[in-house]
């Protein structure tokens, strides 16, 4: 029990990443609750009530609902960015999609609300910091990506559009509109966001029925959440040493776990790989994310805590994750790598 408590205290304290923090899922359920109608009350009581591989999608529905005006939007992003604060993330990148509410704001605006709250929330000593990635909707039509690409090749204030460090494909990959679609169509579209300096994630396997990645055609700077993988495919995404994101609680609960020590990351920590030099490690490129804390009843502290005390590590293993983690954030700021990393090294146990 005492090194449990420790554990939990120490989680806290740590200096912390967290790559998925995806925006309409991270809302404080007081301000959710506060904001939805009615009639949307119901809609997220059942999202709590029932969880399963389609729950996430049908939640981001409704709370993307919430955000009416400008002033809500903004008041959304304040409250998660101080509330990740709170838990020691020295480094965060926001995940949405681009809204808009006909007569009341575009997708620039929505886009520049939650760069302006992003901007004021950030710390001059880097002791916080918060970036954006933009989602592009599996849902969505491809020319809506070149439209989003132009959104941001637009925006006139280079401080706030130095903010915007990534896209990431990701969305109810069981849909129509994505099944009418395959990767090769759309990894050019991929290779134009790279060529204008932002990293590209892809979320994969989510689903039972996914469309394996074909990573002999492009290599994505990240994957993320891998729940359903087939052992063929992690071999191929750890041998290519791509970066995933786990998301602790959403392979958790998704998968209907009954311990944390039986998700995704069991499969992957530490398994060996051969590099193309003839060179055989060990894979531990992985980081810890919270992705949709609302509807899975989390925070940050709590990812790291539970990883830690069902795979037995130690504080300094989840030290060792975050400075892992540094290497593979989306922003290539080389001088913020290196005070995130002295940021670190100062945290002693």
């Amino acid at each position: 029990m005492k090194q449990q408590i420790e554990l939990f205290t120490n989680s806290n304290s740590l200096p912390k990443i967290d790559l998925r923090v995806v925006l309409p899922g991270s809302i404080r359920k007081t301000t959710l609750m506060e904001l939805a109608s009615s009639e949307e009350q119901k809609e997220i009581e059942k999202c709590f009530a029932k969880i399963d591989p389609d729950t996430p999608f049908k939640f981001y529905q409704v709370c993307s609902k919430i955000f009416k005006d400008i002033p809500t939007i903004k008041r959304i992003t304040k409250e998660i960015l101080e509330d990740y604060k709170k838990h020691n993330v020295i480094y965060m990148e926001l995940v949405t999609n681009l809204y808009d509410k006909k007569d009341i704001y575009k997708k620039e605006d929505f886009l520049k609300s939650i760069l302006e709250e992003m901007k004021d929330a950030n710390d001059s000593s880097d002791k916080f910091n918060s970036r954006l990635v933009i989602s592009l909707n599996a849902r969505s039509e491809i020319s809506e990506y070149d439209e989003i690409l132009k959104i941001y090749n637009d925006i006139q204030n280079e401080e706030l559009k130095k903010l915007v460090v990534g896209v990431e494909y990701s969305g109810d990959v069981t849909s129509s509109n994505f099944r009418e679609k395959k990767y090769e169509d759309i990894i050019p579209i991929f290779e134009k966001f790279r060529t204008n300096g932002l990293g590209v994630g892809i979320h994969l396997s989510q689903n039972p029925n996914y469309q394996p990645f074909p990573l002999n055609l492009f290599i994505p700077d990240r994957v993320s959440h891998c729940e359903f993988l087939k052992e063929e495919h992690i071999n191929d995404i750890i041998k290519k040493n791509v970066h995933i994101e786990i998301c602790p609680s959403y392979n958790f609960k998704i998968n209907k776990c009954i311990y944390y020590d039986e998700i995704i990351l069991k499969k992957l920590w530490k398994k060996k790989f051969v590099k193309e030099t003839g060179e055989e490690v060990l894979f531990n490129n992985i980081s810890i994310n919270t992705d949709c804390r609302t509807l899975l009843l989390t925070d940050i502290s709590q990812e790291y805590y539970e990883v830690g005390i069902s795979f037995k590590f130690g504080i300094n293993d989840l030290k060792n994750i975050v400075a892992n983690e540094i290497e593979y954030i989306f922003d290539k700021d080389k001088e913020l790598r290196n005070r995130l990393k002295e940021i670190l090294n100062k945290f002693n146990i």
